[in-house]
């Protein structure tokens, strides 16, 4: 048709169509009209994301240049283009999408740029005016996308247009942001993905922005695809260790036509040769995982590179003061620090809060391989690890007597974060130099670590790796340690068996070494370990001899842990009154040193002593305190002990069915924590049992039993703080 004749719009070439058809020509209500714009609708569907997308949109009714950082793969160009969709309706000269990516030369960027909004260069004249001129007073939105490797070049361009268009808004999208005067940035993190302590049922799993990336990904390429509970726990592993990444997940879910979630989780040790195979009309470096970090990497400068692959070393995280110990020569903070920040900027590094509020930094675990490949390559790994392996010993051996004093709890806290790397520098021992001594120093000086957090067969499993390494066997103070506490380890898992003998060896190797606080501990641990196998005239001579030695050492503690073993064995033979008085004087002092752990354990024998005596009212307080205790340190095994006392307090005031029932849940606290009771307690508890059953019938207190044992540890012990005091005197969600 000629150029006059030619349809206005769609709805009349829509209207002509139906009247050449014959249809009805039903009137038909104006849409609203759209703002011209040049964005791309990507395939597959937009998955999640909302709060971000909101405070994207937010961000760009406030500032004229907002800026969406984050590392390689973590899907900024897909959240851009949602938030421009959305503005659409705010520019009412469209948006316009601009695609760096493909450019080597910053040079060309305001061409690029000039190609989309379709302005002609023109001669003798910078191209830069020319875009300044035709862009003028129109409102609209122009989105620059992959501005990473021409950082200086987007930014100069930027900053010049917004000042000279005053309604131009400029959405980009990079690694780090363009430094542009007013820009407002929003780091894009991975998507929600579960961690290993969430539930795998399907419905649970569906919640996470992550899994439902992989099914619809995964569908595409595999109809039949379901999240059942067959796959279902692959699914949430895969979205874990990866992070929540959307390009990783992306790739992954692409190997759901030829594996199962199974079999691709299996395969993510090696996850830079798996998740290859992506969208052929993809850039290259969004085709495969280690493409996109290895684009990151070619952008880093020499100083850099360096920081990133010696950062690798560290499993879970690090501090700024362990990073400059481990990766600069020098232990220089400050100059760790400026790359440091430089690698936040550019997304490889992310910032966190660690214990106490003070900053901690990690890498995603995608991140973190192909840095650790890059550390293999450079010959620098063994070098490092040997630095991270001593600054891991320094804290747990600085630690180990922090954990039994007033400050423990912020040291069980700072630990909690450090465990992970803990690990991975206990694994390196096996490799080394010296790595026999240091894997025993080093797993020794832990053990009130895992024992407080109930990690006994992780702890036990350490030391005995740490006695069998190959060049452990030898005589020394290491060895010594190590034997007593994996004796401790495998004490509170119920294993007298296995507990005694490596006890009795450390005690031998001490005599050897003339070790006296050596000696000392060992025969403490030897005490323990003959009472619960109510071999109690080993147990007493023991305890008395461990008792003297620490008291000629002035050791305040090992004083205060003797008193408290003598009153328990007091109180297995049914002597309350003398038990009584040891645990009183065990309390004075373990208060002096301010272990909280251990007096919680000590106030409970104390309640029990009394209430072996029938003093229900004196046996109140001291439960009720070592019940608030083990609710604000976390601690469930001196707690499962009080929940015990509790019940037993409940029993004799005539409160069956509570009894009944903190019983049900001090044993499955005791079953899920791995720490069974000892036979004096059993025999304590089958005394129970058998009058309950008296009071409330068999099947009555077999019901209430199962009712207690459904509780978590949190919530046992308020029931039972709630036993032991009125209920006005609790707050039942305190942590």
């Amino acid at each position: 048709k000629s150029a006059d004749a030619r349809p206005a719009d769609m709805r009349e070439v829509r209207e002509r169509l139906e009247a050449l058809a014959g249809a009805a020509a039903a009137p038909v209500a104006a849409a609203e009209p759209v703002p011209a714009h040049h964005l791309p609708s990507p395939p597959g569907a937009f998955i999640g994301r909302e709060r971000e997308r909101r405070n994207a949109v937010e961000a760009l009714g406030r500032e004229r240049i907002v800026t969406l950082t984050g590392v390689g793969g973590c899907g900024k160009t897909r959240l851009a283009l949602a938030v421009a969709q959305t503005c659409l309706p705010q520019f009412a000269d469209g948006a316009w999408f601009v695609d760096l990516a493909p450019l080597a030369d910053g040079e060309r960027v305001p061409e690029a740029v000039a190609r989309v909004l379709d302005v002609r260069e023109e001669p003798d004249r910078p191209l830069e005016d020319t875009l300044a001129d035709a862009i003028g007073t129109r409102r609209m939105l122009l989105l620059l996308d992959n501005c990473e490797h021409l950082i200086s070049a987007c930014a100069a361009l930027t900053e010049d247009l917004l000042t000279r268009c005053s309604q131009l808004h400029v959405l980009a999208t990079s690694r780090e942001g363009l430094g542009v005067s007013g820009e407002q940035l929003l780091a894009v993190p991975s998507l929600t993905a579960p961690t290993a302590r969430d539930a795998t049922d399907p419905e649970s799993l569906a919640r996470f922005d992550a899994v439902q990336l992989f099914l619809d990904r995964a569908r595409a390429v595999a109809p039949a695809f379901a999240l059942d509970t067959d796959t279902a726990p692959a699914v949430a592993e895969i979205c874990r260790r990866l992070d929540g990444i959307p390009l990783a997940i992306e790739l992954a879910a692409a190997r759901a036509k030829v594996l199962s979630p199974a079999q691709i989780a299996a395969r993510l040790d090696d996850r830079f040769r798996l998740l290859t195979g992506g969208s052929r009309t993809a850039l290259p470096r969004h085709q495969t995982l280690r493409a996109t970090l290895q684009w990151s990497h070619d952008l880093l400068l020499p100083p850099e590179r360096e920081l990133l692959r010696r950062l690798a070393v560290f499993a879970g995280g690090w501090t700024l003061e362990h990073a400059a110990r481990v990766c600069d020569e020098d232990g220089d903070e400050f100059a760790v620090l400026d790359v440091l920040q430089h690698l936040v900027d550019k997304s490889l590094v992310l910032t966190q809060r660690g214990p106490g509020g003070d900053a901690r930094y990690r890498m995603l675990e995608s991140v973190r391989q192909f840095a650790t490949e890059r550390l293999d390559e450079s010959g620098e790994g063994p070098v490092v690890r040997e630095r991270h392996l001593a600054c891991m010993l320094d804290l747990a051996e600085h630690t180990e007597q922090a954990l039994s004093g007033p400050h423990q709890a912020a040291h069980f806290t700072m630990l909690d974060a450090e465990q992970e790397n803990v690990l991975a520098a206990l694994a390196w021992c096996e490799q080394a130099t010296g790595g026999a001594s240091q894997g025993l120093r080093l797993a020794a000086s832990l053990w009130r670590y895992w024992s407080g957090r109930q990690h006994y067969d992780l702890g036990r499993r350490v030391l005995e790796t740490a006695l069998s390494r190959a060049g452990a066997e030898a005589d020394s103070p290491e060895r010594a340690h190590a034997l007593v506490r994996a004796g401790g380890m495998a004490l509170y898992q119920g294993d007298f068996a296995a507990a005694r003998p490596h006890i009795e060896q450390s005690l031998a190797l001490y005599r050897r070494l003339a070790d006296e606080r050596g000696v000392a501990r060992a025969l403490s641990g030897l005490a323990v370990v003959a009472m619960y196998q109510g071999d109690y005239a080993t147990a007493r001579r023991c305890n008395e001899e461990s008792l003297a030695g620490y008291r000629a050492l002035g050791a305040v503690r090992g004083e205060g842990v003797a008193l408290h073993n003598i009153g328990y064995l007091a109180w297995c033979e049914g002597e309350g009154e003398a038990s009584e008085r040891w645990f009183t004087e065990a309390l004075e002092r373990i208060e002096q040193v301010g272990d909280a752990q251990q007096r919680a354990l000590t106030l409970a024998g104390l309640g029990a002593a009394r209430l072996l005596q029938g003093h229900l009212e004196a046996a109140r307080e001291p439960l009720a305190t070592a019940l608030e205790l083990s609710l604000e340190q976390g601690i469930e095994r001196e707690g499962a002990y009080a929940v015990e006392m509790a019940a037993e307090l409940a029993l004799r005031e005539g409160r069956a069915e509570a009894a009944a029932r903190l019983i049900g849940a001090a044993r499955a606290l005791r079953t899920r924590i791995g720490s069974p009771s000892v036979p004096a307690e059993d025999r304590a508890r089958q005394g129970q049992l058998q009058r309950l059953a008296e009071r409330l019938g068999a099947a009555g207190c077999a019901a209430e039993e199962a009712a207690g044992a459904t509780w978590d540890g949190h919530e046992a012990l308020v029931q039972a703080l709630l036993a032991v005091r009125p209920p006005a005197a609790v707050d039942p969600a305190r942590p």
